[in-house]
């Protein structure tokens, strides 16, 4: 559902986006900086430095989804169009073993980022607070990336499962003297 829909101000909320793109950069380079340091002390260096996409991929995922969620975030449209850049930055957080919080809290640091950038303590004095509803599209894409990091773990508990399976079926081939167990695995 669009803010404007929910009783916010269309004018105050207007304004509060055009500062907002007025200030992407600098909230796109703050945002990429955060999210480096939740890596380990000596690879957060290499994610915010190193530009080069073949010696920096990680850094490469995270500076290409961050900017393209960012780019959703501040437009108008459904979140669900930011699906496809959530995806690969918490997959890529997925598979490194961080837990379900550590790999979606990159989002909560945008509150925080966009509040300082502002300088605004969040009162805009109309109906409804327009930086609030920017923190309710933040929350929602939580929630996304947390439906995101289920499916991929998921995924990887059955690519796990499937392994254990062949390799079952590669021993009792083994045992067995080369002929085919009676049953293989699917």
């Amino acid at each position: 559902m669009r803010e404007r829909e929910r009783g916010i101000n269309a004018d105050a909320q207007g304004q509060l986006y055009e500062r907002l793109a007025a200030q992407r950069q600098a909230i796109l380079e703050a945002w990429l900086a955060r999210t480096a340091d939740t890596y380990p002390r000596q690879t957060a260096p290499l994610l915010r430095e190193q530009r080069d996409p073949f010696r920096n991929p990680v850094g490469q995922v995270l500076r290409e989804g961050l900017s393209a969620l960012l780019d959703v975030l501040l437009g108008e449209g459904d979140l669900e169009a930011a699906a496809p850049a959530l995806d690969r930055v918490v997959r890529l957080r997925a598979v490194q073993d961080f837990t379900p919080g550590e790999a979606v809290g990159f989002l909560f640091l945008l509150k925080g980022i966009i509040r300082e950038i502002l300088g605004t303590p969040g009162d805009a004095g109309g109906p409804r607070d327009p930086l609030e509803a920017v923190e309710d599209r933040i929350d929602r894409l939580v929630l996304l990336g947390f439906d995101r990091y289920a499916a991929c773990r998921e995924q990887m508990a059955e690519i796990r499962v499937h392994e254990a399976q062949r390799r079952l079926f590669v021993l009792e081939r083994m045992h067995a003297g080369g002929a085919l167990p009676a049953t293989e695995p699917k």
